[in-house]
C-alpha cells in the first residue's frame, strides 16, 4: 500500500509540526524530495521521518548548549533601583 511508504503534503506538515505552504516551500527548493501522483504531491516516509529526527536533534543541541552557557558563565544582576 502507498500510504506504507509515503506522507500527503498536509501528513507531511503535520509529522514535521510546519503548515503545508512551508513544507510546499521547502519541496519547490529542493529540501525534501516530492512526487506527483495524479492530484497528491506525496513525500518517502523515511526522509520526512529523518527530518524530523534531525529537527529534534538540532532543538535539543541547542537547548544543551544553551543550558551549558547559562551554568558556566552567570549573567550579572542588572541594578534595578530607582533614582
Amino acid at each position: 500500500m502507498i500510504s506504507d511508504y509515503f506522507y500527503t503534503l498536509k501528513q507531511t506538515a503535520e509529522v514535521l509540526g510546519l503548515s503545508s505552504v512551508y513544507v510546499w516551500m521547502w519541496a519547490k527548493q529542493g529540501r525534501i524530495h516530492g512526487q506527483k501522483i495524479g492530484r497528491e504531491v506525496l513525500f518517502p516516509k523515511w526522509e520526512i521521518d529523518f527530518i524530523k529526527e534531525e529537527r529534534q536533534w538540532k532543538k535539543e543541541e541547542r537547548q544543551r548548549k544553551r543550558g551549558q552557557t547559562r551554568q558556566s558563565a552567570p549573567r550579572a544582576k542588572r541594578n534595578r533601583s530607582l533614582p
